[in-house]
């Protein structure tokens, strides 16, 4: 390829049957090639992680990544970060390859349908997923049933619970499902193990017992972690100045789930204004 001519190195057919035959070809594309969506497709074809190469524009086109994630859903880890909260595209992703949760955003790690899609193609997924959700015994009852590994990545807390270890260890999925329903309804009223929880996984909060959801502290956590768990406090909280303020400032789109009442407050505008501007 180096005694190419440089005009057939900036051809779209040409560049597109090179590619197709030997995907370590791409290296001699001209730059401009990278910018045309039919190339990108031809190249991403042969190998996805070529997606990584693409213009921005293209890395950001969620029609264009979902057609390169239904072939290799790892390839999303080179899509832009606003690809990783698109949850069409990570729904994709992760059925094509469950290990592509690990590169979705957060929130969708938080999302029980895309975790399920995901362990369900690789029980190893579980351990992307959001912590309230490797304690929950569907997801990780399909997680052991794909894979009987996934049961080491389930929260330390349920491992040593003896009926579940036991039942993980005869991949005895009914019982798997079973010991973690007992072990899960103890543990969410336990605020020590509910505060720890939320510290690590904001999103936890709708699962923890109704008493703890009413917990201040616990509640700061929780929008400490990710200032979108404001979404799921609920009655005076929702309404605490403190809570509201360090939800907008850890996370702008927590403004969407602010009381009318605190809308109007200057500082909690700024704060959103701040983290967006930031963000983008």
């Amino acid at each position: 390829m180096q005694h190419v001519a440089p005009a057939l190195k900036s051809n779209l057919e040409f560049m597109i049957a090179v590619v197709k035959e030997q995907a370590a070809l791409h290296q001699h594309a001209a730059p401009a090639l990278w910018y045309q969506l039919e190339f990108v497709m031809a190249a991403a074809a042969a190998d996805a992680r070529l997606l990584r190469l693409a213009a921005l524009e293209l890395r950001g086109d969620s029609l264009a990544v979902t057609q390169i994630v239904q072939r290799d859903g790892l390839a999303l880890q080179y899509a832009l970060p606003k690809i990783h909260s698109d949850r069409n595209v990570v729904l994709v992703a992760v059925s094509q390859n469950g290990l592509a949760l690990q590169h979705a955003d957060a929130e969708l790690r938080a999302d029980r349908s895309i975790v399920c899609a995901a362990v369900r193609q690789c029980g190893l997924a579980l351990q992307f997923a959001a912590m309230h959700l490797r304690m929950d015994p569907h997801v990780v009852a399909d997680a052991i049933r794909e894979d009987a590994e996934a049961a080491e990545h389930v929260l330390p807390a349920l491992q040593a619970h003896g009926a579940f270890a036991r039942a993980a260890a005869a991949r005895d999925v009914p019982a798997v499902a079973l010991a973690l329903q007992e072990a899960a309804a103890a543990l969410r009223s336990d605020r020590d193990f509910a505060r720890s929880l939320v510290s690590c996984d904001g999103f936890a909060l709708q699962h923890v017992s109704p008493a703890l959801q009413d917990d201040r502290e616990l509640v700061l956590a929780a929008v400490r972690n990710d200032g979108r768990a404001l979404q799921h406090v609920t009655g005076r909280l929702r309404g605490d100045r403190d809570v509201v303020l360090t939800a907008v400032q850890q996370h702008w789109a927590a403004f969407q789930f602010v009381e009318p009442q605190l809308r109007g407050d200057a500082e909690i505008m700024l704060a959103d204004g701040h983290k967006e501007r930031q963000t983008d």
